[in-house]
């Protein structure tokens, strides 16, 4: 059975149900629900999808002031296979705005690859804020020379083709190239607005 094929065939599912409106995502796991029901329903046999595998290594996960700290483990969202061929990473993005939300996808890639170099990897981006698109072309190329293996599946299907983002971008790329330290210039904001603050 083309695995492979499966995925995007439940995928394609997800996406009528969220055009039909008999879905609507309001989190990563309700698309992880509806992703592991659509694989099973086609493979026939639920032996073959893990959502969220587990370490055989207790030992190294330990909690520490409520949160889980699972070092350099990897945590896909669905594995499929006897032994894992295929990994499943889910980004569910935002209500309104959100920051970050570019750099957590490239993280994630980057982890997929790590941890899984020899399984087909997928990537799915599930933008709830159709009105604003955050992801534009330009950032979904660099997304996908991140790991050129991985098969990157996206909602909605159209990009931000808006001038501000390019505009944005833009400027984003000539601050780098000057050694910009967006961390540390971070920091000093957040520093000055709680200075006004009190």
């Amino acid at each position: 059975m083309d695995m492979e094929k499966v995925v995007r065939e439940a995928w394609d599912e997800l996406l009528l149900w969220v055009e039909e409106k008999r879905l609507k995502p309001e989190n990563e796991e309700e698309i992880q629900c509806f992703l592991y029901y659509g694989i099973v329903k086609r493979i026939g046999d639920a032996t073959l999808v893990k959502p969220k595998p587990t370490t055989n290594k207790p030992d190294k996960l330990k909690f520490v002031e409520g949160k889980l700290l699972t070092g350099n483990m990897h945590f896909p969202d669905l594995a499929l296979g006897a032994r894992g061929e295929i990994i499943i990473e889910i980004k569910f993005t935002r209500e309104k705005r959100a920051s970050n939300i570019y750099a957590g996808c490239k993280r994630d890639l980057i982890k997929m690859k790590l941890h899984h170099p020899g399984a087909k990897r997928f990537f799915i981006l599930y933008d709830v804020c159709t009105e604003n698109i955050f992801l534009s072309e330009h950032q979904a190329q660099e997304l996908q020379a991140l790991d050129k293996d991985c098969v990157i599946l996206s909602y909605p299907n159209t990009l931000n083709t808006s001038p501000r983002k390019k505009a944005a971008e833009k400027a984003i790329n000539t601050l780098r190239s000057r050694d910009y330290d967006f961390v540390a210039q971070g920091k000093l904001n957040a520093a000055k607005a709680i200075g006004r603050k009190s």
